[in-house]
């Protein structure tokens, strides 16, 4: 909800034409997309990167109440 409201007075920056729009749009435009890459990246490369590790984590941990049967 916090990057809509951002992404959204943002957008409204974007397309004011207002006094002052032509020193606003050259600082809204990186702001905004760098809140559109940090959503991406919070809720798909994050998730992602963990699910990752976690799975190679479980993989490596023998399961409980097992017997290692394996020759040392």
């Amino acid at each position: 909800m916090t990057v809509a409201t951002v992404v959204a007075g943002l957008l409204l920056i974007m397309w004011s034409r207002h006094t002052g729009a032509e020193v606003m749009k050259p600082l809204a435009t990186p702001v905004l997309g760098g809140m559109v890459s940090s959503l991406l990246h919070v809720l798909i490369v994050t998730p992602v990167i963990f699910t990752t590790f976690r799975e190679n984590e479980l993989r490596r941990k023998p399961k409980r109440g097992s017997v290692d049967v394996s020759p040392h």
